[in-house]
């Protein structure tokens, strides 16, 4: 492909290309890879934390060091770790025990593999004692850090008609793009019943189904919970597919409407049909179109988050949005 000619009228400041005449803008490119390139600024921001927060420790070491005159190394070993680090047989045996799966590929003896988790767990307790240390220099001085998190990318996603908990007002509206045979949705599960429990009359939460890859189990799921709507049940059914442990068959999503007392003729009917397949497949297509591509997702007030975050960075999030709003 060959270069535009300078003269070419850039007809916006975004512009990255032109095909006669007809403008391609930053914001057409970015839009389709808006959760891919969060996660890239997340990683440069992740190791240019990690850098900061070596260098603050260095700092504070440095200079309670320098107070007694001594080096850096002298200052860790006579006033961090007077006396070492120790690990004792038990904890050898306990790690060996605890993880024996992972070190069944060992192909040395079981004294050379013992010596090495001794000091492997010998480091961790260097270290750990260390940044500790360090945690209280850090309490003893100001320390402020401006390095800020990339913010988060921009989607146009609405709730729309989709099953929501919590007040239509709220000042947060939390949109989750989840599949219910996603391993990672499944584990993050806990975390967003605890979420909702803890701003419980603060956000709106609304759910929408995202079947990554079009899977057919999930896509099944997801009429399956919209059938379970129609008779008002949505949640209690949702709740049920992200509990069970088995594989979630047609029959299987017969006998939770079954569990929740629902009137059969009507599911089965609602599910045999197909009726909601092609709502779901279409927002499934407009999610990707949005660069969501990973569940879960959520989206806060038009913010994407892509993947499931802990309860903490949750938590986090969420009021400082709604500090924004008081």
């Amino acid at each position: 492909m060959t270069q535009a000619a300078t003269s070419s009228p850039r007809q916006s400041k975004n512009a990255v290309a032109s095909v006669n005449g007809q403008i391609i803008t930053s914001e057409q490119i970015e839009k389709p890879l808006a959760s891919q390139l969060y996660r890239m600024q997340q990683e440069i921001y992740n190791l240019k934390r990690t850098q900061l927060e070596q260098t603050i420790a260095q700092i504070l070491l440095q200079k309670e060091a320098d107070k007694k005159g001594i080096s850096l190394d002298q200052f860790v070993k006579e006033v961090i770790l007077p006396q070492g680090v120790q690990v004792s047989d038990e904890e050898v045996e306990k790690y060996y025990t605890q993880n024996q799966e992972s070190l069944k590929e060992w192909k040395g003896t079981q004294e050379e593999l013992k010596q090495q988790i001794k000091t492997s767990l010998e480091e961790q307790k260097y270290y750990q004692k260390i940044n500790e240390y360090i945690q209280t220099l850090i309490s003893r001085n100001k320390v402020e850090i401006y390095l800020q998190d990339p913010p988060l990318p921009s989607v146009n996603i609405t709730a729309g008609n989709s099953p929501s908990s919590g007040p239509s007002n709220a000042p947060l509206t939390i949109i989750e793009l989840s599949d219910y045979q996603c391993p990672s949705c499944r584990q993050t599960y806990g975390v967003t019943k605890r979420i909702m429990e803890t701003f419980k009359g603060r956000i709106r939460w609304v759910f929408k189904d995202f079947p990554l890859g079009q899977n057919p189990v999930s896509v099944k799921a997801a009429e399956a919970s919209r059938c379970a709507a129609d008779q008002s049940k949505f949640w209690e059914y949702h709740d049920l597919l992200f509990g069970t442990t088995q594989e979630l068959t047609t029959d299987k999503l017969k006998d939770l409407a079954k569990q929740l007392n629902l009137d059969m003729d009507k599911f089965s009917a609602c599910l045999d049909s197909g009726q909601y397949r092609n709502n779901v497949l279409q927002e499934a297509q407009e999610f990707a179109a949005q660069g969501v591509d990973r569940t879960p997702s959520f989206v806060i007030n038009g913010k994407l988050l892509p993947g499931g975050p802990s309860f903490e960075r949750f938590k986090d999030l969420i009021d400082r949005e709604l500090s924004r709003h008081k």
